[in-house]
């Protein structure tokens, strides 16, 4: 969509919240752009509003998780079919570790490998792919950090948990039957139609303590003959 003035352009700030080694996510409302569409805490900037204080503020009202903007990770301009947005992607953590709970509001804890397989808006792609190459500069997504402070959210040994994310949901039957076969509880959540890119995901859980051994039984099933590999 052209524009021929900054008029015609909608500011954004966007919190992307890190915290031992996991990303604070949610998935966009039915109606609206970009409906059904993962995303980070953020929204438009308020008049003479910068756009770090509009993420924190953002992720405030979002999520009732507060948390302090440490980085700029970038900033770029965008057309959608909608409009014309210019964000800019602020690296957040929590101000005080002990507000951390397992979910705020909707919004969940995703370690770094499962934002690839999450249909965010394009928009969003480089920021991920910076996250993910580890290019950003700061110690806070290095991978030995991550390992060593990624116990520091609290699970209850109960609690569901997601382990894979898949774009098949027959896929997601098959390694869920696997999984129940081995004698660990699985859910698969329900399929979501990304709005804007068709994609489907489709997430499976299990309880926590069985997490490990449900992460080493996919990725044994991966590696297999037959395995997601040699099917894609």
């Amino acid at each position: 969509m052209p524009a021929d003035s900054p008029a015609d352009s909608t500011r954004v700030g966007i919190a992307v919240v890190e915290h031992a080694g996991r990303f604070l996510v949610g998935v966009r409302g039915s109606e609206g752009p970009l409906a059904g569409l993962y995303e980070f805490p953020g929204g438009k900037c308020r008049d003479s509003e910068d756009t770090a204080s509009c993420a924190m503020r953002e992720c405030l009202e979002e999520t009732g998780l507060e948390v302090v903007a440490r980085r700029r990770l970038m900033a770029r301009t965008f057309d959608y079919p909608h409009g014309r947005v210019e964000l800019e992607f602020w690296l957040c953590q929590p101000r005080d570790p002990a507000d951390v709970s397992q979910a705020h509001r909707g919004f969940r804890w995703s370690v770094l490998e499962e934002l690839p397989r999450l249909s965010f808006p394009e928009a969003n792609a480089p920021v991920i792919e910076l996250l993910c190459s580890g290019r950003d500069g700061g110690a806070i997504i290095d991978a030995e950090d991550i390992d060593h402070r990624r116990g520091a959210i609290p699970v209850d040994a109960n609690e569901p948990i997601v382990v894979c994310t898949l774009r098949d949901a027959a896929q997601a039957e098959v390694i869920r039957n696997a999984l129940e076969a081995e004698g660990i509880e699985c859910a698969v959540e329900g399929a979501r139609q990304a709005a804007l890119t068709g994609a489907v995901d489709v997430r499976l859980l299990v309880p926590a303590h069985d997490a490990e051994r449900a992460r080493a039984f996919i990725a044994a099933h991966e590696a297999s003959p037959g395995g997601r590999d040699e099917e894609e």
